[in-house]
């Protein structure tokens, strides 16, 4: 049968992980490809908990304080840093949508800086 690329990685030797939002109801696959697999316990833009193992073993990782974008690239900044081989890094973020905002300790860096909204900002896509 098919397999997924970081599946076939895992099994030619490479380290493989995953952190971050992972298609419900495909988790098996993922706890298959990747020897680190950290899929969002809850859907949350802020304050993110990660999940070790999956569906049934999931046990509960320290919830990361900020926005789920800066929690998944620690999680894979550390695991990374780690490794002494050939690795296969995902990080899965969510498409960009409401809620609107940033973290407060990223806010300092444009202060000076105005962001103009694209027209299209609030288009109902379907």
């Amino acid at each position: 049968g098919a397999q997924s690329y970081p599946a076939v990685l895992r099994a030619a030797g490479y380290a493989t992980a995953q952190a971050g939002k992972f298609a419900a109801g495909f988790e098996h696959i993922g706890a298959a490809a990747f020897a680190h697999f950290r899929p969002f316990r809850e859907l949350t833009y802020r304050d993110t908990a990660f999940c070790a193992g999956w569906p049934a073993a999931c046990r509960p990782l320290p919830q990361r304080r900020g926005l789920e974008s800066a929690a998944i690239a620690a999680e894979l900044e550390a695991w990374i840093a780690a490794q002494t081989g050939p690795f296969y890094a995902e990080a899965d973020f969510y498409a960009a949508h409401d809620p609107w905002g940033s973290d407060p300790s990223d806010r300092a860096k444009f202060v000076a800086t105005h962001f103009a909204e694209p027209a299209s900002l609030y288009h109902e896509w379907g």
